[in-house]
């Protein structure tokens, strides 16, 4: 039955699955682990294309997983502030990465509390 999937291509910069360029998906080019675009795909063998420039060697290395049903994930940051005494140090900001799960929802209000 068809499925919701989070797609993360490392090594290029965009791809598509199925059909070329229809659309062109965000690839993971420096392999930071942390893009992962939401597909709806139904069952059965699916092709993946990916627009590769390089000048040296490179490698494609693609994963799919389930998409879940958190909407959205709100995955630990890499790297956090110091806090020192219960405050920030320095300028106070909080890197969050917010994965949108959903293949037709849009995130268009966020509210963070601390």
């Amino acid at each position: 039955q068809p499925g919701t999937f989070r797609i993360a291509c490392q090594g290029v910069h965009t791809f598509s699955v199925d059909r070329v360029g229809m659309p062109w998906l965000s690839g993971d080019i420096y392999r930071s682990g942390m893009l992962w675009p939401v597909l709806s795909l139904a069952p059965g063998v699916h092709t993946i294309y990916a627009k590769v420039k390089t000048k040296m060697q490179t490698s494609l290395q693609c994963d799919i997983v389930p998409a879940g049903k958190e909407y959205p994930i709100i995955a630990s940051p890499r790297f956090l502030p110091d806090i020192v005494g219960g405050k920030f140090a320095g300028d106070g900001l909080i890197p969050l990465q917010i994965a949108n799960t959903s293949p037709d929802k849009f995130l268009t209000r966020l509210k963070v509390s601390v």
